[in-house]
């Protein structure tokens, strides 16, 4: 019968007849009067067990119930016996036997309800054994149910040992106790169940065929009852259907040893009362002791949460733990992959990296469920995730599957190997740009040089702003070193915000001397140069402004006009302040016309290189007067000298 929540238990009441005999004395005990031929095996233990029991002293107003299986014919015996002092032989008993059969067992809820279907044969006529009984009362015993004595039976069966209850204590209620804890168990646990209420004497005998028996109290001691007994005594004397009555119906009927596997469900039951989640210890202690395949399958399906239905009762691990379980088992081979994929879509984010962390991890034996978990995790990974997994690894490894979630904070601690692998799969756009951002500040071996030469403007820029911050690794020097005539031919001024930063790229790039090839041309530079913080010496402003200058001779064209009027007041001014000295007095040396004479004369040497070039390429007197020169120099410039300088050497075209 199914209850109302959808669970499956005991049904409220008998469909079916119930065969029953009598056995009595008649030139010795056996039976009487039989609905049902029973094998000759049964009749055998049948005989002995509604025979007067030994050691056991019977009053006229006394009975007492047996209950035991019989193998043979699968049927199970319930016997009341009462005395016959009326018969010739001393110890001569009536018993009336109920003859229970599976369906019977499985669908009764009070087991106490067939103690008020025996009868004495002394008050009832013989006929009455020849026909199946057919109604059933609608109560069982209407006795108040002593805990103490359901948490002691309880407690000593399913440990295995004989429950001996206290004599002393008046039979309806050691019958009331014994009828509850059998009510409480699940058909094949009925089955099984055999005792015997008749006072055995002062000395206890254990008797192998009962289970529970009836005898003197022994020296009194205290013993605390375990948490667990008393869960299930209380389940046991309830008059309802509990849900710990359910947990037991539904998970015992397939358990190999279900006697001894009753305490593990009382425990699982009370670990898992009240949670969404079993707790770990508690699954493990249920997959290891019940390790065959199909011993307890039903719960232990329920404890993975797989096969769930409506009628599952016992809250599932959480889906990390259920992994933990597979893996401890070594094998996930009959996990059906699409209802795990379809409980991983409803997993929480961060409950969702942990099980990816955890199937992809070295070790495990997760052989089926491993990749599995892994595309899912790329399916629905979002910045969040990517974000969340701690093993640098396992990001790079979803990132190359997924490379529009690439950002600087995913990629920030992936090792070399792995940025070289993403540089491979996130094509132009703004990830790669990404990934060599980061990769200049790693040491990638030999990729760096393959890295350079595939997106050389990207990952050079990345590398000149690295080392402005001082964060570019050593092993990309080289390799952008030996770039530099490539590079040179990009746009590395924009990289540069001061003359610091020009300084620091000529260094990267390795050029010899000077930092003009930084800017490419003097149209680049003079675009540029006001733009560019002073954070160097004054000196070192000297040397740059005096290689421009002489660069600018050097390219002639409106373009070197401009660089001139950009550079050219500032040198002067320190031309005009103080000596110029160090590198940009030896430039301008190695640039300007010699004279003989008066060769200490800066200003005028540059006037004269000035007029030679306007003479090749004349300017404006706009530009002219951009560059810092007064009327009477533009006008040198534009006319020349009024003689000619005396002697010319070197190499310059001016000279010429």
């Amino acid at each position: 019968m199914v209850e109302r929540n959808g669970s499956r238990g005991p049904a409220r009441a008998m469909t079916s007849r119930i065969d029953h005999a009598l056995f009595g004395y008649a030139d010795g005990h056996r039976q009487l009067a039989s609905t049902l031929r029973l094998p000759s095996q049964d009749l055998y233990h049948l005989g002995a067990a509604s025979d007067l029991a030994s050691d056991v002293r019977l009053d006229p107003s006394e009975s007492y119930v047996t209950g035991l299986p019989l193998p043979d014919s699968r049927r199970y015996a319930l016997i009341r016996t009462w005395p016959a002092p009326e018969m010739p032989r001393p110890g001569c008993v009536w018993s009336h036997v109920l003859l229970l059969d599976d369906a019977t067992l499985s669908t009764q809820r009070d087991m106490s309800t067939f103690f008020a279907l025996f009868r004495n044969p002394k008050q009832t006529d013989r006929s009455f054994y020849t026909l199946p009984i057919s109604s059933m009362p609608t109560v069982g015993l209407e006795v108040v149910v002593r805990s103490e004595l359901v948490v002691e039976t309880i407690e000593s069966y399913y440990a295995r040992e004989t429950a001996f209850l206290n004599a002393g204590v008046a039979a309806e209620q050691i019958e009331a106790a014994i009828a509850a804890v059998w009510s409480q168990q699940w058909p094949r646990l009925r089955a099984g169940f055999s005792f015997r209420t008749a006072r055995l004497g002062s000395t206890r005998r254990r008797n192998a065929k009962y289970d529970v028996q009836v005898a003197p109290p022994e020296s009194p001691r205290t013993v605390t009852p375990s948490a667990w007994a008393v869960a299930a005594a209380s389940d046991a004397s309830s008059h309802v259907v509990t849900p710990l009555r359910r947990f037991l119906w539904r998970y015992g009927r397939d358990l190999q040893d279900p006697r001894d596997r009753f305490r593990l469900l009382v425990e699982t039951y009370l670990a898992a009362a009240g949670s969404e989640r079993l707790p770990m210890t508690a699954a493990v202690e249920v997959f290891d002791r019940l390790q065959g395949e199909d011993d307890g399958s039903i719960l232990k399906n329920d404890i993975l949460g797989f096969g769930t239905s409506s009628l599952s009762i016992c809250p599932p691990v959480s889906f990390l733990d259920m992994l933990r379980l597979l893996d401890a088992r070594g094998s996930d081979a009959v996990v059906d992959i699409e209802e795990v994929g379809r409980r991983f879509e409803r997993l929480p984010v961060g409950e969702a990296i942990e099980v990816v962390n955890f199937a992809t991890s070295d070790g495990n034996r997760l052989e089926r469920l491993r990749e599995p978990i892994f595309e899912w995790t790329v399916a629905r990974a979002d910045d969040g995730i990517i974000n969340a997994i701690g093993r640098p690894a396992l990001r790079a490894k979803i990132l190359t599957k997924r490379p529009d979630l690439i950002t600087r904070r995913a990629i920030a601690d992936l090792s070399g190997e792995d940025l070289a692998g993403l540089f491979e799969v996130c094509g132009t756009g703004e990830a790669r740009k990404t990934v060599v951002e980061t990769a200049v500040r790693r040491d990638l071996g030999e990729e760096a040089a393959d890295i350079l030469s595939r997106s050389l403007e990207a990952t050079g820029a990345a590398a000149i702003d690295a080392d402005l911050a001082g964060e570019l690794h050593e092993a990309w020097r080289r390799p952008v070193a030996n770039a530099r005539d490539a590079l040179l031919a990009t746009d590395l001024l924009s990289r540069a915000g001061s003359l610091s930063d020009v300084l620091a790229i000529a260094n990267l790039l390795g050029l010899a001397r000077g930092v003009f090839a930084v800017g490419r041309s003097a149209a680049n530079w003079s675009l540029r140069w006001h733009s560019l913080k002073r954070d160097v010496s004054e000196q070192v402003v000297s040397d740059i402004e005096a290689e421009f200058f002489s660069a600018a001779l050097n390219e002639a064209g409106q373009a070197g006009w401009d660089l001139i009027a950009a550079v050219l007041p500032e040198l002067r001014g320190t031309i005009n302040r103080q000596p110029l000295g160090g590198e940009a007095r030896r430039t301008l040396d190695r640039s300007l016309p010699y004279l003989d004479y008066d060769n200490w004369d800066l200003n005028r040497r540059m006037l004269l290189a000035l007029h030679a070039m306007y003479r090749r390429t004349p300017t404006s007197d706009v530009l002219l007067s951009r560059a810092g020169l007064s009327e009477a120099e533009a006008e040198f410039v534009r006319i020349g000298p009024k003689e000619e300088p005396k002697k010319k050497v070197g190499l310059f075209w001016w000279l010429g």
